[in-house]
């Protein structure tokens, strides 16, 4: 099954949609509270993907996230 999660902002009513790993990305940022390695350990686990690879998509995802005002970086 192929899931698709899509955020929305409610100030300005924008869609971001969300790929499988993207989702479950965003569902591990709220779980493990922001923790950057607790993130990247479960998704090594759960995905065939290398540790720079990952790292790499996450990092990419978080800034797409920040720049559209849907999260801040403390």
């Amino acid at each position: 099954v192929y899931k698709r999660q899509v955020l929305l902002d409610l100030q300005n009513g924008r869609y971001f949609s969300l790929n499988e790993v993207g989702a479950r990305t965003w569902q591990l940022f709220n779980e493990c509270q922001g923790q950057t390695q607790q993130i990247l350990h479960q998704l090594e686990t759960e995905y065939d993907a290398g540790h720079d690879v990952l790292e790499n998509d996450f990092r990419h995802l978080i800034t797409q996230l920040e720049q559209a005002n849907l999260i801040k970086i403390a």
